[in-house]
């Protein structure tokens, strides 16, 4: 059962790999509207006094017009941010309207839903407090919302400032690699369950609202609205080549905390929508399969606990030479064997996928594979992490929100 389940979750990554090398689908860049929308600019604040003044200067040099473009902070900060967001609006005129809440009622969610009601554009655009937009980030995506009248949101990619300070950065930075040049691409092409980032997107104000706006009852607002988009029968579009810089959680316990958070919100998720997913007929049998298995992604972790125990049961109970013995007499042993070869090599052809299309020199390309194996150190460090995060999403209520700090690493502004 073990080696079956890890079997699923590999046989699918094989299917996303495949996919974003394979499917191809050409999208012209669609002309400008003839009227720009009014974009309202929601930037959820707790405690980023570090990262405040950067992402307020990267909005306020967005090449937009004026009067077609409001910002809007939400902050829920006690520890100074307020004071800098007030400082930033006196000293540069910049017209932002600043929500301050007394509580963390709903977390990010509850700061976004509230951003929501208080908006006048049509069009919605997120930045976590940490990410860089370029400066034509606006011009660049907006165009690709009007492409259809289902285009629910158009996502850009989300990179980092600096994956190289630790070992962990280096294998973090691969793994949202891998997220967003397989994954993601592989998402949109096929036509899947889409996950928005959380950050680096602009939504129709219409389709969040279609959807039902913000919830608040699991860690991972992001994916849960995506869920209930696709459910609605809203889509989305992913443009790979538009990238926008955020920070890497900058310790490890900050990224142990993060991970965690992700992991149970996946969890939750899971247990929420499963029955809708599932019933849903405007989905097909293989979408409806497949976002099943991706909700449950972070259920490998106890069931490798499960059979990382089992297998030294195994190795203690049965002589060293049981399995060599019995191969040719086993057909269970071989389907074992073979699908043990098909869990390993999913995750190195989804690297390697990833290493490959990125534009590196040969040595750039070797450092991609070191990164590899610091990813597979910090995946095995961060079982029981995952595993307990299973555990409480499955059994227990929307936990809390541990906020990621950041330390402002990086530069202050993208141009293009």
């Amino acid at each position: 059962m073990v080696v079956a389940a890890a079997g699923i979750y590999s046989l699918d990554l094989w299917y996303l790999t495949a996919s974003s090398i394979l499917k191809k689908k050409d999208v012209e860049t669609p002309p400008p509207p003839r009227r720009w929308p009014k974009v309202s600019v929601h930037l959820p604040f707790y405690n980023e006094r570090r990262v405040a003044r950067r992402i307020l200067e990267a909005c306020s040099r967005l090449d937009y017009p004026r009067k077609r473009l409001e910002i809007i902070v939400v902050d829920d900060s006690n520890d100074g941010t307020t004071t800098i967001v007030k400082g930033f609006m006196r000293e540069t005129k910049t017209q932002i309207r600043l929500i301050h809440r007394n509580t963390r009622e709903g977390f990010k969610a509850g700061a976004l839903q509230r951003a929501l009601e208080a908006s006048s554009g049509d069009v919605i655009a997120i930045f976590d407090a940490d990410f860089i937009p370029p400066t034509n980030f606006l011009k660049r995506v907006i165009p690709y919302l009007y492409m259809d009248d289902r285009i629910a949101f158009v996502q850009a990619r989300w990179t980092y400032i600096d994956g190289e300070f630790s070992w962990y950065a280096k294998a973090i930075s691969l793994a949202i690699d891998i997220y967003n040049k397989v994954d993601q691409i592989a998402r949109y092409l096929s036509n899947l369950i889409p996950h928005f980032n959380g950050t680096c997107a602009v939504f129709k104000k219409e389709a969040l609202l279609d959807a039902g706006g913000w919830k608040t009852d699991t860690l991972a607002e992001d994916l849960d609205l995506s869920i209930r988009l696709k459910i609605n029968g809203w889509r989305h579009v992913y443009l790979p080549n538009l990238e926008v810089p955020g920070e890497i959680p900058p310790t490890f316990k900050a990224l142990k905390n993060q991970q965690y958070r992700w992991a149970r919100g996946f969890t939750e998720c899971l247990k929420k929508h499963w029955r809708a997913l599932i019933a849903e007929k405007k989905l097909t049998l293989p979408q409806r399969l497949e976002s099943i298995i991706y909700l449950a992604t972070y259920t490998l972790c106890p069931i490798s606990l499960i059979g990382m125990g089992l297998g030294i049961a195994y190795a203690i109970l049965f002589p060293k030479n049981f399995y060599l013995e019995n191969l040719k007499n086993y057909l269970l042993l071989i389907f074992n064997v073979i699908l043990s070869s098909i869990i390993y090599t999913a995750p190195l052809a989804a690297a390697t996928t990833t290493i490959f299309k990125s534009k590196e020199t040969l040595k750039g390309r070797v450092q991609g594979f070191i990164k590899l194996i610091y990813l597979a150190i910090f995946f095995y460090t961060m079982l029981l992490n995952y595993s307990k995060a299973v555990i409480d999403g499955l059994l227990k209520g929307r936990g809390y929100f541990i906020r990621t700090p950041k330390i402002g690493r990086g530069p202050l502004t993208i141009h293009t």
